[in-house]
């Protein structure tokens, strides 16, 4: 699901001049200087070409603040694109925003067996018929809203079969049991942001300690369904980049 036309739809003069009158000085602030300019990338390096073709590319967050000096960033030109997928905000709009698609999966369509994270939906149903015309009515309600169903990123399968969610596989072994197996695309994509830290930290964009922190967060969330192979290798690179064992519990050796 793409949150991008709701984030441009946003018209920031006209949210504060509403709210301005019904909230204390403080709570005003917080709203101008730290919400809304959460929705805003500043883009004052690009040209005039760059900037009017804006939304319609690609952004890479990493690279922007890897590569682009503060000295272009001047505020002329703001990039109304989304948040940071990191930050509070857009984890609470990921959270809340989606509600009436929410309602109309489990009370008009009466799902009982139906879930959602951030912007990842899952429904169990016993007629492929029944979920495919729900489907349809999603991407009606999304379209409503100003989101985007990715067809390529929706699928129909049975739970019988190895079916990836959230960054997981699931599959079931001979016996029955539920087997979970992190997406090697994942390893592999956390292995080029670890990359990239190294690179921030040279540039003393980052701080050691940040790094870890990240690093201990994702290995603690996903050590636990990764091989032994995948695991002595994310340690290796660790340790080649940093010089430092890489440790997601106390006491880990």
């Amino acid at each position: 699901m793409d949150f991008s036309k709701f984030y441009d739809n946003i018209q920031h003069d006209k949210v504060v001049e509403a709210i301005a009158p019904k909230i204390d000085e403080f709570s005003l602030w917080v709203l101008k200087d730290v919400i809304l300019p959460s929705f805003e990338v500043d883009v004052s390096y690009m040209s005039d070409e760059e900037y009017a073709g804006c939304m319609t590319e690609c952004f890479n967050s990493v690279e922007y603040y890897e590569t682009i000096p503060d000295e272009l960033k001047t505020g002329e030109k703001m990039m109304r694109k989304s948040v940071d997928i990191g930050d509070q905000v857009s984890q609470n709009i990921g959270v809340f925003t989606p509600t009436p698609i929410d309602n109309y999966v489990t009370i008009v369509r009466g799902f009982r067996k139906y879930g959602r994270y951030m912007d990842d939906m899952n429904m169990i149903h016993e007629s492929r018929d029944y979920i495919e015309e729900t489907i349809e009515g999603v991407c009606e309600q999304a379209d409503k809203m100003g989101f985007f169903i990715n067809p390529k990123k929706t699928r129909i399968c049975k739970l019988s079969d190895t079916f990836t969610y959230l960054q997981i596989k699931y599959f079931l072994s001979d016996t029955g049991k539920v087997v979970k197996r992190i997406n090697p695309k994942s390893v592999t994509r956390e292995r080029r942001k670890i990359k990239a830290y190294k690179r921030l930290l040279e540039k003393g964009v980052m701080t050691y300690p940040q790094i870890e922190q990240a690093c201990r967060s994702w290995m603690g969330s996903y050590a636990r369904i990764m091989s032994k192979e995948q695991i002595k290798n994310m340690k290796a690179l660790y340790q080649e980049l940093f010089g430092k064992e890489l440790k997601w519990k106390k006491g880990l050796k």
